[in-house]
């Protein structure tokens, strides 16, 4: 399940960007897994000759343009499952973030939360926090940056 779920994360990096400080203190910590990609990683990608075929990967690598960075941590530690979880009710408490979804299935609760851009249509800040009471099994992912729905190419 957790090789599922960052994976399923991972593709959806073209709309993601820059972790808060408040996350920070997961990173290089023994019983949490945890990937960061930085606005550097982005900027080096763009730089990349594509060969045929490869105009989806194209239009992702435009689109992922205005990210800064991507934050993914997950852990099946009870003390960390619990630490993620405090953070993330503080973090959403600080900062206006409405709900977009909240599932509860089989255990496993997922909620995603963002922050509005200039309208309707844009996302500066997407928030996804999962937790699977039954192992424990925790995953955190925070991406600010600009993504606009409108964009259609």
């Amino acid at each position: 399940m957790k090789k599922f779920i960052i994976v399923a994360l991972l593709a959806v990096t073209p709309f993601v960007t820059f972790a808060q400080r408040e996350f920070d203190k997961f990173q290089d910590k023994e019983g949490i897994d945890g990937i960061v990609i930085h606005e550097n990683l982005v900027d080096v990608l763009g730089y990349i000759k594509l060969s045929g075929g490869a105009e989806k990967a194209k239009d992702y690598l435009d689109k992922v343009d205005s990210m800064e960075s991507l934050r993914v941590f997950t852990t099946s530690d009870k003390k960390y499952s619990k630490d993620m979880k405090k953070t993330v009710a503080s973090y959403l408490r600080k900062h206006s973030m409405d709900e977009l979804v909240s599932l509860n299935d089989k255990g496993t609760k997922v909620n995603i939360y963002i922050t509005a851009g200039k309208n309707n249509s844009q996302i500066k800040e997407l928030l996804v926090f999962t937790e699977n009471k039954k192992d424990d099994e925790v995953v955190l992912v925070s991406f600010i940056g600009n993504i606009d729905l409108d964009d259609k190419e």
